[in-house]
């Protein structure tokens, strides 16, 4: 009897811990991280006929980020965000920069920068 009530209990104090451990992951993972990360610097390149974005992004906070997305608005004919292009970044640390560079992009006029996400 009293080895089944310990394991019971220990069941409930492993399902305390996983519950603590899952919302501080959700809480990180959902943070807005738009006031860390910056653009720093961006360019376009061209290899064999399609258009890369390319650049810096800058952490200004203390903590790091594994995994960075960049996103950017393309547009063409004047109008914004009918199409989307996405860079990614990784190893991001406190006070850092990493680059990065979008998929090749076909056709288009121009961009502007969306949204960075730290993961």
């Amino acid at each position: 009897m009293k080895g089944l009530i310990g394991g019971l209990m220990a069941v409930a104090v492993l399902g305390v811990g996983l519950r603590l451990v899952y919302s501080r992951v959700m809480s990180a993972a959902t943070e807005d991280t738009s006031q860390c990360l910056m653009l720093e610097s961006s360019t376009t390149t061209v290899e064999n006929d399609l258009t890369y974005i390319t650049g810096i992004v800058r952490n200004d906070c203390e903590r790091g980020f594994p995994s960075i997305t960049i996103t950017f608005k393309l547009y063409g004919d004047d109008t914004f965000g009918q199409q989307t292009a996405m860079g990614y970044a990784r190893g991001m640390v406190p006070h850092g920069t990493v680059p990065f560079k979008t998929q090749g992009i076909r056709k288009y006029e121009g961009h502007r920068l969306d949204e960075i996400r730290g993961f």
